[in-house]
């Protein structure tokens, strides 16, 4: 298991600690500079409660399509595995 450590992420020219692990520090940096990105379109800090929670629920729409899409996958790639597997055993008597 990875050991958690503090990084610093900048978002709308503010500075955030928070904590993750080493595996994290990249992913968390990318989304931390797409947040930014996507409120700055929405008017950066002065954008207002509506603006952010549109984001907000953007964001979470994504996650939810996207782990949708993951798990489609993953149970397309064990239906492919057990055709293999099924194959190669009657090839191999």
């Amino acid at each position: 298991m990875s050991e958690s450590k503090s990084m610093v992420l900048s978002i709308l020219n503010r500075d955030y600690t928070v904590e993750c692990e080493d595996g994290q520090r990249e992913e968390l940096t990318e989304a931390a500079n797409y947040l930014t990105r996507q409120l700055s379109l929405l008017g950066g800090r002065g954008a207002g409660d509506r603006a952010y929670l549109s984001l907000a629920l953007s964001t979470a729409f994504d996650h939810l399509r996207a782990r949708k899409v993951r798990e489609n996958c993953q149970t397309k790639v064990q239906r492919l595995s057990t055709r293999i597997d099924t194959f190669l055993e009657a090839a191999n008597p």
